[in-house]
Parts: C-alpha cells; sequence; structure tokens
C-alpha cells in the first residue's frame, strides 16, 4: 500500500524540514496516471497524519513487515511515525525501514531528527541503523545507509529465535 497525500511537500516554517531544499507543493503527483501503472499496490490518498492513526482498523492489512519512507521533512516523518505506535498485532517484531530523506541531513533535521526523537520518547521501541549491511552485501549499495530497523522489544515474538542450525527457519508457531 502506498500512503501519500498527493499534494507534494507540506506548508512549513520549521527549520527541521529542510525548507533550503523543498518548497510547499514540490513533488505534487498525478493521482489518475499513478493509478493507471499500479496492478497489485493500492494507492491511499490522505494527510499522513490522519491515514497513520487510522490505517490498520481500516484497511485491515498484515502486520507491518517494512516500511519505505520518502518524506523527507520532519513534520511529514513525525506524523508517520503514528504507524509504529498502534500496537505489536499490527507489525512484525522487527521492521526494515529505509529512510530516502537522510542522504545530505544529520540527526537535527528531517526524518533524522525524527528518528532521535522517536527514540528519547519511547522505551521498549527503538529505530537504528542497520550497521554493516554494506560489508554483509555482496555487492554493496549506496542505498544500504539509509536502512534503519524498528526494534519492538516487548513484542510477543521479539526474542524467538529465527534459525535453525545456522539456515533461516520459518514456522508456525
Amino acid at each position: 500500500m502506498v500512503l501519500t497525500s498527493g499534494e507534494g511537500m507540506p506548508a512549513s516554517k520549521d527549520c527541521r524540514d529542510l525548507l533550503y531544499l523543498w518548497a510547499e507543493g514540490f513533488y505534487k503527483m498525478d493521482h489518475e496516471a499513478l493509478e493507471k501503472r499500479l496492478s497489485i499496490s493500492k494507492l491511499i490518498i490522505g494527510n499522513v497524519r490522519q491515514t497513520c492513526k487510522t490505517f490498520h482498523d481500516k484497511f485491515k492489512p498484515a502486520p507491518i513487515g517494512c516500511v519505505f519512507f520518502d518524506l523527507d521533512c520532519y513534520i511529514s516523518a513525525l506524523a508517520a511515525f503514528e504507524i509504529f505506535n498502534i500496537g505489536p498485532h499490527s507489525r512484525l517484531p522487527r521492521i526494515p525501514c529505509h529512510f530516502d530523506g537522510i542522504s545530505g541531513t544529520n540527526k537535527f533535521l528531517g526524518e533524522l531528527d525524527v528518528i532521535e526523537e522517536f527514540n528519547r520518547h519511547n522505551d521498549s521501541i527503538k529505530i537504528a541503523q542497520h550497521h554493516m549491511l554494506a560489508e554483509l552485501r555482496r555487492v554493496p549499495m549506496p542505498w544500504n545507509h539509509k536502512i534503519y530497523y524498528v526494534h519492538d522489544f516487548t513484542h510477543p515474538a521479539y526474542n524467538i529465535c529465527f534459525r535453525e542450525d545456522g539456515r533461516l527457519a520459518f514456522k508456525n508457531s
């Protein structure tokens, strides 16, 4: 599923939104053209602040297993992180996330600032970069540094070992 307002970058006066890079309305999308290109995905149009709060109850998806954030600015990322506050039934215990908007920023701006803030305010759920990803890959890629994991330490399945004899072994239990 793709969550988007479709209206482009939101209006802001917050310097953490990288106003020197993004102006209001940048990246406005053509809903009709995108809908025509989708065959499997579902496009959900709405303000991320409301959509993330009601996403699970309204659409009844499988537990969230991966998130690709392409929000760039602080206020949108802050709103989108509500998706992690729904409850453990709505997500896997560890969720890989790709943060597209962290390039050229720092921990005081945009998505990286939201990650820092989220971690300060949550004791049992933390977001951290996947260290050594590039080194573990046969062919390292530039996007490897943009992969983080959400760790829900109190998720009922967090401590279940998924390896058997050194190989991945997913079992229904």
